[in-house]
């Protein structure tokens, strides 16, 4: 094969007179080989070449949510008719029109240690803990 492509490479010479050359007689020699349109994009002369690679891509998967205090799952116990869900939030920081920096604390509670613990504490400090119904 090596033989067979030698022999269809063409060696063309030209010779390229310079103009700028400030009046001197300035020609270069150039010589290039002529290679058949299917040797140049049939892959023989591509200089960027690939392999073909399998990729796995590791990203992390929501699995549940615990709870602070005792380690259970929060959402446990929920189901698409029934739920039983705590929010704790505190906010604080700067406000002015159009724009707000705040640092937030939320921590994770089940629903068994908010009746359990937090309600007995919020009572304990004489915070009257008392549910409203609603209905959207």
């Amino acid at each position: 094969m090596f033989t067979q492509l030698s022999q269809e490479l063409k060696l063309k010479t030209f010779y390229h007179f310079n103009p700028a050359s400030f009046g001197k007689a300035v020609c270069t020699k150039v010589q290039f080989q002529l290679r058949p349109y299917g040797e140049i994009y049939g892959g023989v002369e591509e200089m960027e070449h690939y392999e073909e690679v399998t990729e796995t891509t590791v990203v992390k998967k929501y699995i549940n949510t615990t709870c602070d205090i005792c380690g259970r799952d929060v959402n446990e116990g929920n189901t698409e008719s029934f739920f039983n869900e705590v929010t704790i939030s505190h906010e604080y920081g700067k406000r002015w029109t159009g724009c707000q920096t705040a640092s937030k604390f939320e921590p994770d509670v089940c629903s068994f240690c908010f009746t359990e613990k937090i309600v007995p504490f919020l009572k304990s400090l004489g915070i009257n803990v008392e549910y409203v119904d609603s209905s959207y």
